[in-house]
């Protein structure tokens, strides 16, 4: 595996059942992303990104594995002047982006004890370029956020 990859492990006091729910329940992935994520997630099925007003829909935008409650894969997203506004980037960054290859997100859920998970993803890059720079800076945050609501929401649900 020659590709730039980024990779981020964090765990979780959750079930591998509520991991897999908060990474593909729209409602749930919009309360920490601020994205839906809509799709019946079998391999080969689009994968929709609503986020704000846009909403993003690509023909290479698609599940590559889907294995609940253990391994879900998709195409990273397509780049358009929607999502730019809604980030508040220019069209330069856009035709930057566009331009570098398609990337691959894989995400592994692994039970290390009753009520822990170790989440572990996997972003794949085709260059080692802006994208690549974005995303490594994100992931921490927006995992930690996804824990986060995992936790409260476990606790939540837990007698005291």
């Amino acid at each position: 595996m020659n590709e730039p990859t980024f990779v981020y492990t964090t765990y979780i006091h959750a079930s591998a059942a509520a991991v897999w729910r908060g990474l593909i329940d729209p409602a749930f992935t919009g309360r920490y992303w601020g994205v839906e994520l809509i799709s019946d997630w079998r391999v080969g099925s689009p994968l929709i990104w609503k986020e704000g007003d846009a909403t993003i829909s690509d023909a290479d935008q698609v599940v590559l594995e889907a294995a609940p409650p253990r391994r879900l894969a998709y195409t990273w997203h397509t780049f358009s002047m929607d999502w730019a506004r809604t980030h508040g980037f220019d069209q330069g960054l856009v035709d930057l982006l566009s331009a570098e290859p398609r990337s691959r997100v894989l995400f592994e859920i692994d039970e290390v004890e009753d009520g822990v998970v170790k989440l572990t993803l996997t972003h794949t890059f085709g260059t080692a370029g802006k994208l690549r720079e974005m995303c490594s800076q994100a992931w921490p945050r927006l995992l930690g956020e996804l824990k986060t609501l995992l936790e409260i929401d476990a606790g939540e649900r837990s007698p005291v």
